[in-house]
């Protein structure tokens, strides 16, 4: 899972004329499983003049905004159509350059994307990405002739933090979540696990079994990232996002009520349908659990509709099936 550790660069010499650096916003085990949600190297140091680009190096989304003391803007927020992504998250506003006293937002960065800014003015400037609420940087940034960081000393930080952040948060939410647990009457799957530093996007134990009428309930481990538990059943995927044109501006983005309501009040499977455990996470209003009774042996395959190569499968047997073959 984790990708070899890269000693860590010193500050190099200042370079004569400005330069454009790239710095991570997230990063990701070799399988993608396990998303660090840090700014990689968290701190850097550049001179008047510069310009940072930030590029994403995970399958999660971020973004980077300079709020200089403004209050941080929600992901979610409820407008007039109801839940939607904040304008100031979701699009890219404000300067291309920044002094200190500038507020700006990259917008939504997916996977390989870049958002650049030129540093103007001598200091030192905290940043945040706005979806996950411990991942922030600071910028130094000195005067012309000052000691300023090479790209091969940025690199080798970042690379060297990654693989801390996996060996140490990584390992230590996989080994936690690794074990068979137990809910009530049920049997137990875990739907995601994290710290607010790494989040495992996976279901563990993802494949279970269980006699006609039995129940499985899904846990979230993860301290911020939602998931879901879905059932396409045959059905095609829903769009997490639903655009809605608007007069002036970009458009607004309504989250769909299909993904992030569940389908129904009695969550009871017969192989067929859509069944949906709508958005469960450890924070409001959401609940972290969701339930199924399964009535129709088969072999049926689930997914989170958040997060790419979450999967896992229920197979339902029989009881008399299951009689027989626990008596062999």
């Amino acid at each position: 899972m984790l990708v070899s550790a890269l000693g860590i660069g010193a500050i190099g010499s200042t370079a004569s004329a400005a330069t454009t650096l790239t710095v991570w916003a997230g990063g990701e085990s070799s399988d993608a499983s396990t998303q660090v949600d840090q700014f990689l190297p968290g701190n850097v140091t550049v001179n008047v003049g510069d310009t940072i680009s930030w590029k994403v190096n995970s399958t999660e989304f971020h973004t980077v905004v300079f709020l200089s003391g403004a209050q941080k803007a929600p992901f979610i927020a409820v407008g007039p159509q109801g839940p939607m992504l904040d304008p100031a998250s979701a699009f890219p506003y404000g300067p291309t350059s920044y002094s200190g006293t500038e507020q700006l937002g990259s917008g939504l960065l997916n996977k390989g994307d870049t958002f650049n800014l030129t540093f103007t003015a001598p200091g030192t400037y905290e940043y945040w990405c706005t979806i996950h609420g411990d991942m922030k940087g600071t910028v130094t940034v000195t005067g012309a002739g000052g000691a300023a960081d090479t790209q091969a000393a940025i690199d080798s930080r970042a690379n060297a933090e990654l693989n801390a952040d996996l060996a140490t948060h990584g390992l230590s939410v996989v080994m936690s979540n690794s074990q068979t647990i137990k809910a009530e009457g049920a049997q137990a799957v875990v739907a995601g696990a994290g710290d607010g530093i790494v989040a495992v996007n996976r279901f563990m134990q993802a494949n279970v079994t269980v006699e006609e009428g039995q129940l499985v309930t899904w846990i979230n481990k993860d301290v911020e990232t939602p998931h879901t538990v879905t059932f396409l059943s045959g059905t095609d995927m829903p769009e997490l996002i639903m655009p809605v044109p608007q007069p002036n501006g970009p458009p607004m983005l309504l989250l769909n009520p299909a993904v992030l309501a569940p389908s129904t009040t009695e969550a009871i499977y017969n192989g067929n349908g859509f069944l949906n455990s709508g958005f469960i996470s450890n924070e409001p209003p959401f609940g972290n659990t969701f339930t199924v009774q399964f009535t129709q042996h088969g072999t049926y395959q689930y997914l989170c509709l958040l997060h790419e190569g979450m999967v896992g499968t229920v197979t339902v047997l029989e009881p008399a099936t299951h009689a027989v073959a626990s008596g062999d």
